[in-house]
């Protein structure tokens, strides 16, 4: 987190200029006007973080305290219009395809792919008045963000909206741009047709097996076997006791069928301590990508758990009380490249942590927390709105860096190193406990006073 990277990633999502001049191009501003439009646009995307008043409410305190200037709550509001949807649909956009740019990094365990990738999505509620457009599964309104999130650019890559009530199956289309990538998606995406096509595609997948679902056995590669009979299911052999894990580990090829034409993939089951056995369908090879792999990279799709949750905790996408369609889409795509511009910052954090790796086989440091950096960016949106305005009294991005590296490390990574953490080697050995090192300080003030 020093200077250079966080003055590049926040001028290149917000640029003011740039801004200013796709402002008038849209027509979101036609005229001079009272009320300044990059200001406007980084209070949108960088604050708004508080539960009390609604988003625009948030977002008009934060302009005021940013400007100084103090606008008809009325006119303010008169702003989130269609131009304005526009314009932070452009900037989303401009700031996705920067994102696709950036070199992948993923740990050697997991690579011989392009990259992978964790689809899902999450539901905004919105106000009753809204219903029509974006009808919920009940009698309420509620739009789907249907996203792609990329492991190994810790950032999202791709989304699009929906009307909450359908269906996320029909909102994943695997076609030749996903060819030697990998995708993690949970039971609302499997189906027999679409890991046919992952197959025939050559993409690479793990997910988990469907209750409902019928895999006879064709061969066990890793597993205690008990009068097992050739054909039989997965479940009902691991039921009646004819097959049984080996060192936590079941690791077979079955044999799936979709309109009788059978089709093979392997089937992975992991004995999780008090949450039994967690089985996976997947077509990774199995000399490259070990049980206990498989069973880890299905836990790297909690990153875009994560990611959703940066967005709806810290910008508060919970719920939204905006009346007007263009509004709610302006504060979507406003949170949405919020997220970018968090991810931007902890990619190249990991590159950096990465780079030490490489040079020196150890780290000295943890990697920022994702929620941590995006609270930072909320506590000094006025700030970082004086430097991209290049104010002559604040210019100095070092200081803010400095600030934003001391906030965002995160705090527990030496106990509790997430997934993606341990497989990238991020880790370190525990500190002395907080009790020791208190001791150790009295007896060091004890020493010095004998002295």
């Amino acid at each position: 987190m020093n200077a250079d990277v966080l003055r590049n990633v926040l001028e290149t999502a917000l640029p003011a200029d740039k801004v200013v001049s796709l402002a008038r191009a849209l027509k979101v501003v036609e005229r001079q006007s009272l009320i300044a439009i990059d200001q406007l646009v980084n209070s949108l995307v960088l604050v708004a973080r508080t539960p009390s008043g609604g988003r625009q409410a948030d977002v008009l305190r934060a302009y005021a305290e940013a400007t100084g200037d103090k606008p008809v709550r009325g006119a303010f509001y008169d702003r989130f219009n269609d131009e304005l949807d526009q314009l932070m649909t452009r900037l989303l956009d401009d700031s996705l395809a920067a994102i696709r740019t950036e070199p992948v990094l993923l740990p050697p365990c997991i690579d011989g792919v392009k990259d992978w990738l964790a689809i899902d999505s999450e539901t905004v509620k919105l106000h009753p008045s809204l219903k029509d457009k974006f009808p919920g599964t009940g009698d309420y309104a509620a739009v789907k963000i249907h996203k792609t999130y990329s492991l190994g650019r810790h950032n999202i890559v791709d989304y699009h909206f929906s009307p909450a009530k359908e269906h996320d199956s029909c909102h994943l289309t695997v076609d030749d741009s996903l060819k030697d990538y990998g995708l993690l998606f949970d039971l609302a995406y499997p189906s027999h047709k679409r890991l046919r096509t992952c197959i025939e595609k050559n993409v690479r997948f793990v997910c988990k097996l469907k209750r409902h679902w019928k895999a006879a056995i064709e061969n066990v590669n890793e597993g205690n076997i008990k009068e097992l009979i050739a054909g039989a299911d997965f479940a009902d052999a691991i039921s009646f006791g004819q097959l049984s894990c080996q060192n936590g580990v079941i690791d077979v090829q079955a044999r799936l069928s979709l309109n009788q034409k059978p089709y093979s993939l392997r089937v992975v089951a992991i004995e999780v301590p008090d949450h039994g056995l967690c089985v996976f369908l997947t077509n990774l090879p199995r000399e490259r990508y070990p049980a206990n792999v498989v069973g880890d990279l299905y836990r790297l799709r909690w990153e875009i758990e994560k990611s959703n949750k940066v967005e709806k905790s810290d910008l508060c996408l919970d719920k939204l009380d905006c009346r007007k369609v263009c509004s709610a889409r302006t504060i979507l795509m406003a949170s949405l490249l919020g997220a970018c511009i968090v991810g931007r910052l902890v990619h190249a954090d990991h590159q950096a942590l990465a780079q030490d790796m490489a040079t020196h086989g150890c780290i000295k440091r943890g990697p920022v927390h994702a929620r941590l950096v995006a609270m930072f960016l909320a506590s000094m949106t006025t700030s970082i709105s004086a430097r991209l305005r290049n104010e002559p009294h604040a210019r100095d991005w070092a200081t803010l860096a400095g600030l934003a590296a001391h906030a965002s490390r995160d705090p527990n990574w030496r106990r509790r190193p997430s997934v993606l953490d341990t497989l990238l080697g991020f880790v370190a050995e525990p500190g002395r406990p907080r009790c020791q090192k208190s001791t150790r300080k009295c007896q060091d003030s004890i020493t010095g006073v004998s002295n």
